[in-house]
């Protein structure tokens, strides 16, 4: 019941299909994980603090499991590692030697699209693996405190291998347009002594930016669904021309970059350029008025959870613009409508991610 770009040609597809991702401060890479029936989509969104020539800083934010963890990756790492960070954790150092968060290095993507095949490390959650209970979790745990470099959790090493010939289309909402970026789609057995992981993977097909989109580990705790990324947003001044240009024509526009705490109507600070943009509008526009309709996916049916969830985080809106960007609230009306009116299916990650969202509509 979770709510909530350049071109370039990329290998197996052509130029136009897709926007280019810029590794630029405030990206946002949101991630989905299929939770319990009863509650829906855990998100874990990574937000990129700062970038400069020597390293990339990041903070991983899962609300749902109270987790927020800063991280650095040298460029160094991000050219040439062999070891990828899966899921991460609170008693993670700031600096993982030798090991990447989000991306994968150019390195593996380069021997994956090159010759098909790459040996890599997998460093997935802390006793995950079929024979997971096995897994000396405390030496683990004293390994992270004692090193600034070292990353809890096993170590699963071997060789994933292309699936395709070429790249596969993968569809993610980028700057809250759906949209279809190339993909590199690996799957292979990894090792820990006599545990083993089968791991199946999509890696955007960039060697500059090779984020995970989407990544399954089969075996022991670490089996299900898998993550999937569903949103990418990065700033972009001609999305708030855009959406102008919409509400001018009397367009409803559907806004996803306005992200919530987890089955919750708290709105996080990933959310402020879209609000703030959103406050310039008014204030140009100042005969203006909105109506602002929360949205939910169906997880939980169609009854007064999520029609309650859905109308708070409206409201949750409206109290914003008008509390923190001057946006008289004599302009701003709010409704929710709950899962009732979806615009995809609600049978995958990504269909349920598209009906997450805040609808603006001009009265």
């Amino acid at each position: 019941m979770q709510a909530a770009v350049a071109c370039v040609a990329v290998m197996g597809m052509s130029a136009g299909e897709a926007p280019r991702i810029p590794l630029v401060k405030d990206l946002t890479v949101v991630e989905a994980w299929r939770g319990p029936p009863s509650q829906g989509d855990y998100e874990a969104s990574t937000h990129v603090d700062a970038v400069d020539a020597q390293s990339v800083s990041l903070t991983l934010t899962s609300k749902s499991q109270n987790l927020e963890v800063d991280t650095r990756m040298a460029r160094a790492t991000m050219r040439d590692a062999r070891t990828y960070r899966q899921v991460w954790s609170s008693i993670d150092p700031e600096v993982i030697a030798g090991a990447t968060s989000m991306t994968v290095s150019s390195a593996v993507l380069g021997e994956l699209a090159t010759k098909g095949m790459t040996k890599m490390t997998i460093i997935p959650l802390v006793g995950s693996g079929r024979n997971g209970g096995t897994l000396d979790q405390v030496a683990s745990m004293e390994k992270a405190i004692f090193s600034d470099s070292t990353s809890p959790g096993t170590p699963y090493t071997g060789t994933l291998r292309r699936m395709e010939p070429a790249a596969v289309p993968f569809g993610v909402l980028i700057n809250g347009n759906p949209s279809s970026v190339a993909a590199i789609h690996a799957r292979g057995m990894v090792f820990a002594g006599s545990d083993s992981i089968n791991v199946d993977i999509y890696i955007l097909n960039d060697p500059t930016l090779p984020i995970v989109l989407a990544e399954n580990a089969i075996g022991g705790a670490a089996g299900g669904e898998g993550g999937r990324v569903i949103k990418i947003t990065y700033p972009d001044s001609t999305l708030v021309s855009e959406l102008e240009r919409q509400l001018a024509r009397g367009k409803p526009a559907e806004v996803y970059d306005i992200y919530f705490d987890y089955n919750e109507a708290t709105i996080t600070p990933q959310s402020d350029v879209t609000l703030h943009g959103l406050g310039d509008i008014m204030r140009r526009h100042p005969d203006w008025k909105l109506d602002i309709v929360g949205h939910t996916d169906s997880v939980g049916g169609s009854g007064a959870g999520n029609l309650s969830l859905s109308a708070r985080r409206a409201a949750a809106v409206r109290d914003a613009l008008t509390n923190r960007f001057s946006v008289s609230a004599g302009r701003l009306t709010t409704r929710g409508a709950g899962g009732g009116q979806s615009i995809a299916t609600n049978a995958t990650l990504e269909g349920r991610a598209k009906n997450r969202r805040v609808e603006i509509r001009r009265l």
